[in-house]
């Protein structure tokens, strides 16, 4: 769990080289208590500097390694609302409700976190788990400069907006799953939005050339029509099966 370089946290292990007596610090309380002084800055060099008295009349110095950057990654759920130095936030979004990243980090972040959280919490460091897949070329091949199949989300946006893309990419391959992308698709994409987008600018022309103030317009469903009835209607069933869906990550 440790590394030989310089940047990183300092392994807070003390030990005399006479006696291979050794002591694990858990806070800067016990440090100043067991040392008389706590650096101004807990990295290195500054933490190399402080020597703890051992019992056979030696002094213990710090083991000069740093902890693996997985540890830092494992300890986020917390470290990030500043906790054990602030318990306001920790108390109102700990755990979170889901965490998201590719699959590649079933051993990496989600590992490390579950971990991290387990021994020293013993609670779970997040709620849900979603996982998303990678995007390869339409052969089904990893992009790589080496296959000159790379594709730039860029060059996506650029010709067809970033809407298209993310129409694209949302329908395109459940969770966990990779996504074969194909530019073809993203044409057909586009021309369905469009239409979307069309009726969206036709009803905004609408509103703007007429008397209608949207914000102060409230609807007597006694009066409405039954065509005015079933649009509402609809837009009531899209709202709650897209919040539905949003809820069950799906």
């Amino acid at each position: 769990i440790t590394r030989q370089r310089y940047w990183g946290t300092p392994l807070p292990i003390w030990k005399c080289d006479k006696c291979r007596d050794y002591v694990v610090i858990g806070s800067t309380t016990e440090l100043k208590k067991l040392a008389g002084k706590v650096p101004k800055d807990l990295h290195r060099p500054y933490i190399d500097e402080i020597e703890i008295k051992c019992k056979c009349g030696n002094k213990k110095k710090r083991i000069p390694d740093i902890l693996d950057v997985w540890i830092d990654a494992g300890t986020t759920s917390w470290s990030c609302l500043d906790y054990p130095q602030k318990k306001d936030l920790f108390k109102k979004l700990w755990p979170p409700d889901f965490i998201l990243e590719g699959k590649d980090q079933i051993r990496g972040w989600f590992n490390l976190l579950l971990v991290a959280s387990m021994v020293s919490m013993n609670k779970h460091s997040y709620k849900a788990c979603y996982m998303h897949g990678f995007v390869q070329d339409a052969e089904g091949r990893k992009m790589s400069k080496s296959l000159g199949n790379i594709i730039s989300p860029y060059e996506v946006i650029d010709k067809f907006g970033a809407d298209t893309l993310r129409y694209y990419m949302i329908g395109g391959a459940n969770a966990g799953l990779d996504i074969n992308y194909n530019m073809e698709d993203t044409k057909i994409k586009h021309k369905n939005l469009t239409v979307l987008w069309n009726i969206h600018k036709y009803l905004i022309d609408l509103v703007k050339n007429s008397s209608i103030d949207l914000r102060k317009l409230k609807i007597d469903k006694k009066k409405a029509s039954i065509e005015e009835k079933y649009i509402i209607s609809k837009l009531n069933s899209t709202i709650k099966k897209a919040t539905e869906l949003f809820e069950k990550y799906k």
